[in-house]
């Protein structure tokens, strides 16, 4: 019903798995996750409305409204169960997900799902997603450039100062060049998931799921604090722990990758 959505596919074999990005890009970061994932699933990575090469679509998008046009598109599939893999705003698209339609899923695995205090979520609302916009001078290419350094660098990434600096080291050019291209594939949508995502009432939201699932985060995910919170409000069906790597992030240690993929596949495999 949203339009036509691009679909990475993995795997031949076993149960689905729908693989879900993080905003505002598409999920070609996650390629290696997805071809790992893929030798004992059969792996589909959708990118959501609004971004990556999917449509571009009309009005207000929140979480739940990704959410169903992503079991639109495993309907489209003929797939009628399926465990979820979901990263920052596709944590919580496979959480609503889970929620909304429990009984067709699996086992999710929620890789640093946004849990914020009230006030900041204000303040990334306020700055962390300015209009991408293109004018005759290209500058909007620069800006986008710009925004994706400055992710690496800072959390918010506006914030420019000492104490909001991140450890996580700033990726070679090819590495940001293809995550800057992602953001401007979205061009001017690229903003709606990733708006939906901190309005997203995941506090709320976290204690309504059945089904089983891990909350974890790598060390140098900004997102990471948000396990403890996790820990307090997750209901029993939910297990928490740090992972050695965000396997998708530039400069992590090969080992740290590698055992991280391998508990994404024990849990999921459970």
């Amino acid at each position: 019903p949203e339009g036509r959505l691009h679909v990475r596919r993995s795997g031949l074999t076993g149960r689905p798995l729908l693989v879900l990005q993080s905003a505002p890009g598409s999920t070609a970061p996650l390629s290696r996750l997805i071809r790992h994932l893929g030798h004992s699933w059969q792996v589909y990575a959708i990118d959501f409305p609004g971004n990556g090469d999917s449509v571009k679509p009309e009005g207000a998008v929140d979480i739940r409204r990704i959410a169903r046009a992503l079991w639109s598109a495993a309907d489209a599939l003929s797939l009628r169960e399926a465990d979820l893999w979901g990263t920052h705003t596709g944590a919580l698209v496979a959480l609503e997900m889970a929620i909304e339609r429990p009984e067709a899923v699996g086992r999710l695995v929620l890789e640093a799902p946004p849990l914020l205090p009230g006030s900041f979520t204000a303040d990334i609302l306020a700055h962390y997603l300015p209009p991408l916009r293109p004018d005759r001078w290209g500058l909007h290419l620069q800006q986008a450039w710009n925004m994706r350094r400055d992710m690496f660098l800072f959390w918010p990434w506006y914030r420019q100062t000492r104490d909001a600096g991140r450890d996580l080291g700033l990726p070679d050019a090819a590495f940001l060049h293809d995550w800057t291209l992602g953001l401007l594939k979205s061009g001017r949508t690229y903003d709606l998931s990733y708006r939906a995502a901190f309005e997203y009432p995941t506090l709320q939201r976290l204690p309504l799921l059945t089904r089983p699932a891990l909350v974890c985060a790598g060390p140098t995910d900004m997102l990471a604090d948000g396990l403890d919170t996790a820990r307090r409000c997750a209901p029993g069906v939910v297990e928490v722990a740090a992972t050695p790597a965000t396997v998708w992030y530039p400069n992590q240690d090969e080992a740290g990758i590698v055992s991280t993929l391998d508990t994404y596949a024990t849990f999921l495999a459970a």
